[in-house]
């Protein structure tokens, strides 16, 4: 099967519904006819039992084509003992046709069911059966563009072209969406699930946006590890991990506001819970904030659960570096006390000292959570550790500890560092897949960046910065990449 572009189905509904244009009533009859086997009309029964009384509430009746209307375990009048003595109420209270009545349970409540009468398409108004419409074409599309989707992978050998067909049709669902929302306008979250009994424009909208959303819940849960993780998370993935995560929540922040915490490490502690507390339809996280933050706060449940006696900073301090809370908050809390500890030291001596001690303590640390909360800064770890590499060397410069030898090396290097045909930001991009790849063994970036300014220059500049290396490291341009993948294709032909 191959489809040019998968949401092809959706763009020519979704015109027809906000242009109001008349879809024939032909091409409506032949797509529902199909399934008029299975067409009813769905009452809900609900029996209200109080102070020795008892009441029975009839729903407006649904249709079974409609999107809230989930399957059931459907029995006949005749097999279904467990509500015979309504039925004589029932008989009195709904018109039914005279077909065959079916009856099904309500797994979540006793005092619940639902009964089911016969209905022909004819029978339904116009508007019904264009929202019906809407709802059908989808779901059978949507199996044909799962179909497609399948079959697109299967023949990409290529991780990269997965990742890249994957992203492609996640930005085109979202953009979607986000298309959708706008219309629709809801006000909160449910509204955007709830339909009317007109079947108006903007019922027909939200079943556009519910099937849309179901397959991009597909490619999530099929194709997980090429998602793009930047994308917003669809609420529903939020309302099927509620159940997991709502408990902790309550748990982590209740427990949190009980302790006696300082007020900056709170705030702290606090970030990821608000993106998760926070999320709504004007207010959206991305895949890759909500799977830390969901992570984050199970963690952080266990731990709390672990230490339910008083804590001090200090430990709050270090579950957050367990944590990878890499946020600037965090690092400024962290070298802050460092720094006070500086200041107790007599000596020069005693500073490096405790400096050394702290940079192998954070050299040695193993985070619980390989994800960091910033993606784009690098994890908390390293943050420090290149603090106290920067501490520990302006120390050094200021006792002049081989300073002189420092400048006579540099005077001589300088005349003799080679060329290379690279800008700084490409240079310090491909060291970062060298050492993703393995090829750079070397753990400490600052050497290898220390190395690479003392040794190499290029076409800009003779002196190449350190800091310069370092920022453009975690911050890669486009244009940057493409230039460094041409190089690699260059040298890929080259071994052939």
């Amino acid at each position: 099967m191959k489809i040019a572009y998968l949401l092809d189905c959706y763009d020519v509904l979704l015109r027809q519904v906000k242009s109001n244009v008349t879809v024939p009533n032909k091409v409506i009859l032949n797509e529902l006819v199909k399934k008029e086997d299975d067409s009813y009309r769905i009452y809900k029964i609900t029996i209200i039992k109080r102070e020795g009384t008892e009441t029975i509430k009839i729903s407006k009746p649904k249709h079974s084509f409609h999107p809230e209307v989930q399957r059931l375990e459907l029995k006949t009048l005749f097999h279904f003992n467990e509500f015979e003595e309504y039925i004589p109420r029932l008989k009195n209270l709904i018109d039914f046709t005279g077909e065959t009545i079916l009856f099904a349970k309500n797994k979540q409540s006793q005092n619940t069911f639902y009964v089911y009468e016969k209905c022909t398409i004819s029978e339904l108004n116009p508007k019904e059966r264009f929202f019906l419409y809407c709802n059908q074409v989808l779901m059978e599309e949507n199996q044909n563009i799962k179909l497609a989707i399948k079959e697109k992978v299967f023949k990409l050998k290529s991780t990269i072209k997965i990742e890249h067909y994957i992203h492609k049709n996640q930005l085109a669902m979202e953009t979607q969406m986000n298309n959708l929302i706008k219309q629709i306008n809801p006000e909160t979250n449910d509204e955007l699930y709830q339909f009317s009994d007109e079947y108006n424009k903007i019922d027909c909208l939200k079943t556009i946006y519910s099937n849309l959303e179901k397959l991009l819940l597909f490619i999530e849960q099929g194709y997980n590890d090429y998602l793009n993780v930047n994308i917003m998370v669809p609420h529903r993935t939020v309302l099927m991990n509620e159940y997991e995560i709502k408990p902790k929540l309550d748990f982590v922040r209740d427990s949190l506001l009980a302790k006696v915490v300082n007020s900056d490490l709170l705030k702290i502690l606090f970030e990821p819970i608000i993106l998760l507390s926070t999320i709504n339809i004007q207010n959206k996280i991305t895949y890759y904030q909500f799977n830390y933050a969901k992570e984050y706060v199970l963690e952080l449940s266990q731990l709390l659960n672990e230490n339910s006696n008083e804590v001090n900073d200090s430990d709050i301090a270090e579950w957050l570096l367990d944590l990878n809370m890499n946020s600037i908050k965090f690092f400024d809390y962290k070298t802050n006390v460092i720094q006070k500890e500086l200041e107790q030291c007599e000596s020069d001596a005693e500073q490096l000292e405790l400096l050394y001690k702290k940079l192998k303590k954070f050299n040695q640390h193993r985070s619980k959570i390989i994800k960091a909360f910033n993606h784009k800064l690098p994890d908390s770890k390293v943050q420090i550790c290149n603090w106290l590499e920067e501490e520990i060397n302006f120390i050094n410069i200021k006792r002049n500890i081989g300073y002189q030898q420092m400048n006579t090396n540099k005077t001589v290097e300088q005349t003799n560092k080679i060329l290379i045909g690279l800008s700084v930001a490409q240079i310090s991009y491909f060291v970062n897949i060298l050492m993703k790849t393995g090829i750079i063994k070397h753990s400490n970036q600052r050497d290898i960046f220390r190395m690479i300014a003392d040794n190499f220059k290029t076409n800009g500049t003779d002196t190449i910065s350190i800091d310069s290396l370092s920022s453009k490291f975690y911050n890669v341009e486009t244009s940057t990449k493409n230039t460094i993948k041409e190089k690699i294709i260059e040298l890929l032909n080259l071994t052939k």
